[in-house]
């Protein structure tokens, strides 16, 4: 076993360090663990920057791919346009799947120690996210490979777990920086649900109702490996950021797969590879009947908080409430289409749909004058209603004064403060 790799455990708090022979025992727990270095450690990150290099010269030539390689691969957006982006990661999906699972195999054995039955998916999950504002551009490409290829690679995939997408119930998931990873573009983790399966939703979602917590971002350097359970609750954060994020994933067992009811994706002994990949088709390939998907065990709808209290104002368009109702930190309904927050600077009202694509704001969460989606963790600043990315429409922000004890918020339609 490999000691001289730094692992943190990483969550709200500051990192802590994490011995290398603790690391799968601590992560099927719960943990959510980096593992620093872990693609150069391997020799591995050169490896997947020498054939990512082979496949951009394929499409975008020589000249971009030496200025996106010497700018940083987080600079990819700059130099490909979404039809040559969704051909370069379809290349990508086949080219990089051995080396992908070669990459699991070795962190599971030679890294982390693990004896005995150990099983990794066959699978080739590479992870382009653009920011925004590039992706709004592209939009049809990036949805018609999405109806090819699911979610996850290209798009946005919202708050879910794994046990949704027919994997085994032991799985620990492999999550390596090829570029730099952003708190604002990576991925969030709900860690208040681990273990826990709240009622699906479309899409192999969590149903919008679900009120999930407060989730942390990942910041990743390049070569650094996310490890996470299948029992986390996870999800793509909206790429509010000027900068790509370059993802390879991967999954593996710990001891044979557990399964809820019939395989569907193809699990194989780490030792198997690379021999005897793609040997065999796996079980989704020759039946059609998906397995069943274990139901919710528990429902958090009720954990949205109730609408504030209001009484009609003095003018049109008004209404008051009292102060002591919304604390700091909070953020609670005010009518069907509005919302009311405290932040350390005062009180906040704001339209209640987030612009993206429609979450309630009620059931975010803030970061100082920020409100962010629980769908997508869109950060809108509550200031201005704008959020980083341009693309999107602002939301509407309402005058809210406070004084002796009384909130006072203008600007509603008449319908709403009557309502």
């Amino acid at each position: 076993m490999n000691t001289r790799l730094l692992a943190e455990r990483i969550g709200y708090e500051e990192p802590q360090p994490v011995a290398i022979d603790q690391v799968v025992a601590r992560v099927t727990a719960g943990e959510v663990i980096v593992l620093r270095g872990c693609l150069q450690e391997l020799g591995y990150l050169e490896i997947f920057h020498s054939v990512i290099r082979k496949v951009f010269e394929a499409f975008i030539g020589a000249d971009k791919t030496e200025a996106v390689m010497s700018r940083g691969i987080q600079s990819l957006h700059l130099f490909v346009s979404s039809t040559q982006l969704t051909e370069i990661a379809k290349r990508l999906q086949t080219e990089l799947a051995t080396i992908s699972m070669m990459m699991v195999k070795k962190v599971a054995r030679d890294l982390l120690g693990v004896k005995g039955d150990a099983y990794a998916e066959e699978s080739r999950n590479i992870r382009i996210f653009v920011p925004q504002d590039t992706w709004a551009i592209g939009r049809e490409d990036y949805l018609q490979f999405e109806r090819e290829r699911s979610r996850g690679k290209l798009t946005l995939h919202g708050p879910h777990t794994d046990v949704w997408g027919y994997h085994p119930l032991n799985v620990i998931n492999v999550w390596a920086a090829i570029g730099p990873v952003l708190p604002d573009n990576g991925m969030s983790i709900w860690p208040e649900l681990f273990g826990r399966i709240p009622p699906m939703g479309e899409w192999h979602v969590s149903r919008t109702d679900q009120v999930l917590g407060t989730p942390f971002g990942i910041s990743l350097d390049a070569g650094d490996a996310l490890l996470f359970h299948i029992g986390h609750i996870h999800g793509s954060r909206i790429n509010q950021t000027d900068q790509t994020r370059f993802v390879c994933s991967a999954r593996f067992t710990i001891g044979r797969p557990v399964l809820f009811d019939k395989p569907w994706y193809s699990y194989m002994s780490i030792d198997d590879i690379p021999n005897r990949i793609g040997k065999a088709k796996p079980p989704c390939a020759t039946d059609p009947k998906r397995p069943a998907v274990p139901a919710g065990n528990i429902d958090t709808a009720d954990r949205l908080p109730a609408p504030v209290v209001f009484q009609p104002g003095e003018m049109p368009g008004t209404l008051v409430f009292e102060s002591p109702s919304l604390g700091i930190g909070e953020i609670r309904p005010l009518t069907a289409d509005y919302c009311v927050a405290r932040s350390q600077d005062g009180v906040f009202a704001f339209s209640r749909r987030c612009p993206h694509e429609g979450g309630d704001l009620a059931a975010g969460y803030l970061q100082g004058n920020q409100v962010y989606c629980p769908a997508h963790n869109l950060g809108i600043d509550l200031h201005t209603g704008q959020s980083p990315c341009r693309s999107l429409p602002k939301i509407h922000v309402l005058s809210a004064a406070e004084s002796a004890d009384i909130v006072r918020v203008a600007g509603l339609p008449s319908a709403a403060v009557s309502g």
